[in-house]
């Protein structure tokens, strides 16, 4: 059947990841820039640059391509 795109609710179960945290590995994974991610959500590139790097690391993973990777696995 159709791969389903894990929710904000399942990452927050997975890696732990805050709701914030959540919707920006969801939009990393739907291919949107961190720039245009920091424009949506109304916050500066260096608070979207920081959550990515708490991502990461809760994920286990260094790259952002990685999260992507995670993402599109499950």
């Amino acid at each position: 059947g159709a791969k389903r795109s894990p929710s904000r609710a399942d990452l927050s179960v997975l890696y732990d990841l805050t709701e914030a945290e959540s919707r920006l590995a969801l939009a990393i994974a739907d291919g949107q820039t961190l720039a245009s991610i920091a424009v949506r959500h109304g916050v500066k590139y260096s608070t979207v640059r920081s959550q990515l790097q708490s991502v990461m690391q809760k994920m286990g993973v260094r790259r952002q391509a990685d999260v992507v990777r995670l993402l599109a696995s499950n």
